[in-house]
């Protein structure tokens, strides 16, 4: 069963069972598929590759479930959510070419059967195709911010790729990372719903609030999760974002709260291989560095923050859901214990 499956089973069945927005799913998958299409070979099968391996599409998913809730009767919805995963197809085939990844989806990387190159340049194409459907959406306040979230990611990007193998880094800096790299998308499903439904301000940051904390608790899950989930299961190797340097909090945390042995370990280990090459460290030492996080305490740490943001999350649709449409509010709900189910 591949990571996608596991991590949101009953979230699926529960839309499944209740007959809400497959309509609208299916509508999205259909757009989605036109625009991956293209007359150059590589670059549909590229594309296509990626997609047809399969994908949670939480972001389109939500987008569409709070266009639900707040009644939403027009059809720019479907055209945001596919506009979404084009987005985030996009942003996964440049992340495999700059993190040197071999497994996505538990299938090989793009990056692994064509070029870097090729693969960058159709990333590219459907970034321009995602610009492109956008000059279709009518709300044009919609339209920039749609344009200022991606602008961010790619800002998450850039300052993760900085902080590579940086010993320094801290809690805020990385909590920068993850909003601006993987919580933006997330926000920005949640809070362009309520624009097209024309909520209030007040609604509109709730739900945006809603879709952070929704991404940020998936981020620190999969930081946890390349120390100590299943391959099969989450669909990569095990120890790659440590293999990249990549700041995550478990590392931060262990860098201050581990014994001093261990955290000199860790130091030396990055001081040494500060490079993108992922040969340098070896199994053992993987399972040695999962060994001092476990013991230090910092997954347990990282997993009280999730709970911390999956409470917060489940309060706002508590408060703003529930009044509107319980069975939306409850799907919303079911989102945060299956994200939570990851980890236990």
């Amino acid at each position: 069963m591949r990571k996608e499956q596991l991590m949101i089973i009953n979230f699926q069945q529960l839309l499944k069972n209740n007959y809400l927005i497959n309509q609208d799913i299916e509508q999205v998958e259909k757009l989605l598929k036109q625009y991956l299409d293209c007359d150059l070979k590589i670059a549909h099968n590229i594309a296509h590759h990626l997609v047809d391996a399969g994908g949670k599409r939480i972001r389109p998913i939500l987008l569409l479930l709070v266009a639900k809730l707040f009644n939403y009767k027009d059809q720019d919805h479907i055209l945001l959510a596919m506009i979404l995963e084009l987005l985030h197809t996009a942003t996964l085939l440049h992340d495999d070419v700059v993190d040197i990844s071999e497994i996505r989806r538990s299938n090989k990387t793009a990056n692994c059967i064509w070029s870097n190159s090729s693969c960058i340049l159709v990333g590219d194409l459907l970034h321009a195709r995602a610009f492109n459907a956008i000059t279709q959406v009518k709300d044009q306040a919609i339209v920039r911010y749609l344009a200022s979230v991606t602008e961010e990611i790619v800002q998450g990007e850039l300052l993760q790729l900085l902080h590579c193998f940086d010993i320094t880094t801290d809690e805020t800096i990385y909590f920068e990372i993850i909003n601006k790299k993987t919580a933006k998308l997330f926000e920005l499903a949640a809070k362009s719903a309520t624009m097209l439904t024309q909520q209030n301000q007040i609604v509109q940051q709730q739900f945006a609030e809603y879709g952070k904390l929704i991404g940020m608790s998936f981020q620190l899950i999969d930081d946890i999760l390349d120390y100590s989930g299943n391959p099969i299961k989450i669909g990569k190797n095990i120890g790659d974002d440590l293999r990249e340097g990549k700041p995550s909090l478990l590392i931060i945390y262990a860098l201050q709260h581990a014994a001093v042995t261990d955290q000199q370990y860790i130091k030396d280990l990055f001081s040494k291989n500060n490079s993108l090459d992922k040969s340098y460290i070896e199994q053992e030492q993987v399972l040695k560095i999962y060994d001092i996080i476990k013991s230090c305490g910092a997954i347990n740490y990282a997993k009280n923050i999730c709970q911390k943001f999956n409470q917060q999350a489940k309060k706002i649709i508590i408060d703003l859901a529930v009044p509107h449409d319980k069975q939306i509010a409850n799907i919303l709900i079911q989102l945060l214990r299956d994200l939570a189910v990851r980890i236990t």
